[in-house]
């Protein structure tokens, strides 16, 4: 991926607020170069080159983008193989990492274990993980926080208008101010969360939260089109990632292991002692 486009991203980043309730998360427009949206756009891969993504979320089709899978995207692999390879790049993770700054330090003690886990000489592993979707009219998805070991959650949205603008994922405040969940991305019926906001889903925009024991997200039931939603997450997450991550469950990833520093998610408290 060519440095104009990177460039023009991080700035896109640094520009954007964050806002930290009801969880730390940013939203940002034209993260691209008008002539590099285009590009990816025509690049996305045709139906047939993704799998349904569960029986229960038959509704969503997805592709894990790794070394690998690239390879296989027929005229588009040269694109996919050089955007995969950013990534899945220190590069971006640190830009993002950045960004959120010492906000990566909370949640330290329920991270605690996975951080240990993945401790080695050269610092702790962080694998990002790349799965592109398409999101069909049925498809929804009830309050979560997600996975323990997953730090961030970052979402490309790339229609080609305005005309699903509503299909973005929804930001949610628990009714009971107590309620927290960490390590089993339980989903809790609707009922219980009052609706904070939602991310438009609009051409060229990118949004990202904090994974934390309050990070409840989810896309809202509603009457969407049945052209399709394309989207991109970008998941890094602590230690590698497990089979169980993958679609169909038995695939093999090949990202290369990003090793970094302990003190992004330790607090000094901890460190001092």
């Amino acid at each position: 991926m060519d440095q104009t486009a990177r460039a023009h991203f991080y700035s896109a980043i640094e520009r954007a607020e964050m806002i930290d309730d009801p969880f730390p998360h940013l939203y940002a427009r034209e993260v691209f170069p008008a002539d590099f949206y285009e590009r990816l756009l025509g690049s996305l891969p045709t139906l047939d080159q993704y799998t349904q993504y569960s029986q229960k979320y038959s509704a969503r089709y997805a592709l894990d983008l790794t070394a690998d899978t690239v390879k296989k995207l027929k005229d588009t692999s040269v694109f996919w193989t050089e955007f995969e390879g950013w990534l899945n790049s220190f590069e971006l993770l640190n830009e993002i990492f950045k960004k959120f700054g010492d906000r990566m330090k909370s949640c330290f003690s329920l991270r605690e274990k996975f951080l240990r886990d993945a401790t080695t000489p050269k610092g702790v592993i962080v694998t990002p993980q790349s799965l592109l979707c398409r999101d069909f009219a049925n498809f929804a998805l009830n309050p979560h926080t997600d996975a323990g070991a997953k730090l961030v959650v970052g979402i490309f949205y790339l229609p080609k208008d305005d005309s699903m603008v509503e299909f973005g994922t929804s930001l949610y405040r628990p009714k009971e101010p107590m309620l927290r969940e960490f390590y089993n991305s339980v989903r809790f019926p609707r009922d219980r969360f009052n609706l904070v906001k939602t991310f438009e889903n609009r051409p060229n925009s990118f949004a990202a939260f904090l994974k934390t024991d309050n990070s409840f997200h989810g896309v809202e039931d509603r009457p969407y089109s049945n052209a399709g939603r394309d989207v991109l997450f970008w998941i890094p997450r602590i230690g590698k990632i497990p089979g169980k991550a993958r679609i169909g469950h038995d695939a093999v990833g090949t990202e290369a292991a990003i090793a970094v520093p302990a003190s992004i998610f330790t607090p000094e408290q901890e460190v001092a002692s």
